[in-house]
């Protein structure tokens, strides 16, 4: 049997081996292989073969034609400084709303949990005269339900309706945000279902842990906790949280002059406007916080290896990450590209290297992850069996450190640079597509021009120039790499790469072992 068998074969009993397990659900497929047959031609039902046209044998050239433009948002402020957004596209038989609040994760202080506590609260403990089921009625009698998010630097509450229902689900959406009750018993009851969440996440959802892990370690601080060191809260975070925490977030931060409304619809702008002035303009709050200013964290002083303990799995998701530049820079763009070359489809680096060559990892991804008041983190995610942990680690830090050292080739720059202008309107939903980067504008203070800047400058980058810029994002020493996998089977091989720290995810991930550096002596 074949090398490239023999993986294949011990894949597909690892894959049986983890539904068994329990983490099912965390597992991605491995990519599948290409068809067999004769270049240029392909079978007929009746088995003859057909073929190809000789004009079609060449591909066109990979020109990058016209960009495409956002499209216009028109904006209005009202009175109590809530703001207003509204982006038309014709022919759209529903609206989609997303009221942005300015404050997430990074802004709770000493209450980790509370943003997301208090809007779950918010959407399910009723507003003005109306109980906590009456308004989930209200909300659904429009045909749909009230999504509410939560990230580093927003919370976010969202409706998609039929254009008739615009302005009854806008005044709905207006009394849960102006007038929300936040009963005692019910703060219990959303309190007790996030202790669960949480808890069933950090014993089996791999990539939540790893991403928990991720940001405490790059955001470490020598005295204190980094506010943006949390990606989510543990149970223990919530035991501790009390109503009065919720009542206080809400009254500093769900203000309306920290918010803005973004509308994407079909609808005239007047409508659009009359309605949502009715909704929110008598819905008053203290002014919108000051805006955050946060020292660049140092960053890990040498590479160490995280192992998140999950006994008995026969597959590791390994998450490495570093710190890259804020989301305004002028680095950015080339951040951009140099993350998508790295780890992002079937002609990355990583895919290439993990997947096409060696066969070592199931599923690669890159993705550079935006703050709006710290660094961005340049994440890699790969997926592979117990057995190939180290070699995928080697590869991701030995590909990570190589973006500093050379530069993209010609190739690589204008593959990267036509998936990034040309996928950011190129969507199957263009109307949640569409909010969500309005809202995205609203948290991070851009405008709708920022995103054609941002395409026109990645198409003019070239090779030399974003080696440059990225140089000083990709230190081999200051990336935290952790890895969600039965310790027993992988710490002491990761130990011949970096130090290691083995974690118990039972135990708000805390240290249970450590194991020295020890490189194989060399021959």
């Amino acid at each position: 049997m074949t090398e490239h068998a023999t993986r294949s074969a011990r894949a597909v009993a690892a894959l049986g081996a983890l539904a068994l397990w329990g983490c099912a659900a965390l597992l991605p497929a491995p990519a599948t292989g290409a068809g067999s047959g004769a270049p240029g031609a392909t079978s007929a039902d009746d088995g003859a073969v057909v073929q190809e046209p000789d004009a079609l044998k060449t591909p066109p050239p990979p020109g990058l034609a016209e960009l495409a433009t956002f499209p216009a948002v028109e904006r209005r402020e009202l009175g109590n400084g809530f703001g207003i957004s509204y982006l038309r596209q014709q022919n759209l038989p529903l609206a989609r709303i997303v009221v942005t609040f300015r404050s997430g994760r990074a802004h709770e202080g000493d209450h980790v949990g509370v943003a997301r506590v208090t809007a779950q609260l918010m959407k399910l403990g009723g507003a003005g005269a109306l109980s906590g089921k009456q308004m989930i009625d209200r909300l659904e009698s429009f045909g749909s339900s009230l999504e509410v998010t939560t990230g580093s630097d927003h919370t976010s509450f969202t409706l998609s309706v039929l254009n008739p229902d615009l302005a009854p689900a806008l005044a709905a959406l207006g009394q849960v945000l102006g007038e929300a009750r936040m009963p005692l018993a019910e703060f219990l009851r959303v309190k007790q279902a996030e202790i669960e969440r949480t808890g069933e996440r950090a014993r089996g959802d791999f990539q939540w842990g790893n991403q928990l892990v991720l940001f405490r370690q790059l955001f470490e601080a020598p005295t204190g906790v980094h506010p943006y060191a949390h990606f989510d809260a543990k149970a223990s975070d919530l035991e501790r949280l009390q109503l009065a925490d919720c009542s206080a977030w809400r009254l500093r931060h769900l203000v309306p002059a920290n918010a803005e409304l973004a509308v994407v619809g079909s609808l005239e702008p007047a409508s659009v406007f009359e309605a949502a002035e009715k909704a929110f303009q008598r819905w008053q709050g203290a002014a919108a916080p000051a805006p955050s200013s946060f020292d660049r964290p140092a960053g890990p002083a040498r590479l160490e290896i995280h192992v998140i303990d999950r006994a008995e799995s026969p597959l590791s998701l390994v998450t490495a990450g570093v710190l890259g530049a804020p989301r305004k820079s002028a680095a950015w763009p080339a951040l951009a590209l140099s993350t998508y070359i790295l780890g992002s489809g079937p002609a990355s680096r990583l895919f290439l290297d993990l997947h096409e060559e060696h066969q070592w990892a199931l599923e690669i991804d890159s993705d550079l992850l935006p703050l709006r008041d710290a660094p961005s983190v340049v994440q890699v995610q790969a997926t592979a069996l117990s057995a190939d942990t180290v070699p995928v680690v080697k590869s991701i830090t030995r590909e990570l450190a190589r973006l500093a050292s050379e530069a993209p080739s010609t190739d690589e720059v204008e593959h990267a640079a036509r998936s990034l202008t040309r996928a950011f309107l190129n969507h199957p939903n263009p109307l949640k597509s569409l909010s969500e980067m309005l809202a995205t504008q609203i948290e991070f203070g851009l405008e709708p021009s920022d995103y054609d800047g941002f395409h026109q400058t990645v198409l003019e980058l070239d090779p030399a120039s974003i080696q440059r810029v990225v140089r000083p994002y990709f230190d081999a020493d200051q990336t935290v790499v952790v890895v969600s996998a039965d310790a027993k089977a992988v710490a002491k091989p990761l130990a011949q790469l970096a130090p290691v720290i083995v974690l118990d995810p039972e135990r708000d991930f805390s240290i249970r072992e450590r194991l020295p550096y020890s490189p194989i002596p060399s021959p």
